[in-house]
């Protein structure tokens, strides 16, 4: 489990094939040097699991059923993720609960300036719609994110200066792919209610 505090954005370095899937290798810094393989990492708001660790350099099998699920099938040497390492028993939350189980890959809708704000949209597939909610959490590339405005099935969260610069939403253009995933207790909430 996972917070939606991105530590950092590391550097994809390289992609291949390995005999169960896609093979991702990620650069990052020292605080991830330490991770043990078997730890999960999120990576853009994937849970996957560490298979390897030179010195920061994580490797990651990406089986297909992620890659379907995710836009991993498509991701390439060069190209920036978010990373967060898994929350410790006795940790803090400072976000919410991230799972790290993608929901669905959409794509931005606008991200504009408003005054001081910058403001990210993305359209929410109809059948994950129940599970947002103006002043929600949601996760977008595993980053923790309120709803700030709801309407049409589009999500709107203003990203703060450190949000903007510490992750990659501040690259996100309109047209981009983003994993969303919706608030875990949302889920539950719906499902309690529809029963």
């Amino acid at each position: 489990m996972f917070s939606g505090i991105v530590e950092e954005a590391g550097r994809v370095e390289a992609v291949g094939r390995g005999p169960a899937g896609r093979v991702l290798e990620v650069r990052s810094s020292r605080a991830f040097a330490e991770v043990a393989p078997g730890a999960s990492v999120c990576v853009s708001g994937a849970c996957l699991t560490v298979v390897a660790n030179d010195a920061g350099r994580l490797r990651f099998d990406v089986v297909d059923e992620t890659a379907r699920r995710t836009r991993f099938s498509s991701v390439s040497a060069g190209d920036r993720v978010n990373l967060e390492r898994s929350l410790p028993v006795s940790g803090r939350i400072e976000g919410h609960f991230v799972l790290g189980h993608v929901d669905a890959v959409v794509p931005v809708e606008s991200v504009r300036r408003e005054e001081s704000d910058w403001i990210l949209s993305v359209r929410v597939p109809e059948s994950l719609r129940p599970f947002v909610a103006e002043k929600g959490s949601i996760a977008l590339d595993g980053v923790s994110l309120t709803v700030s405005a709801f309407a049409g099935g589009v999500a709107s969260v203003a990203l703060i200066p450190t949000t903007r610069e510490r992750t990659t939403l501040g690259e996100a253009r309109e047209g981009a792919l983003l994993h969303l995933e919706v608030d875990v207790l949302a889920r539950y909430v719906a499902a309690r209610l529809s029963r």
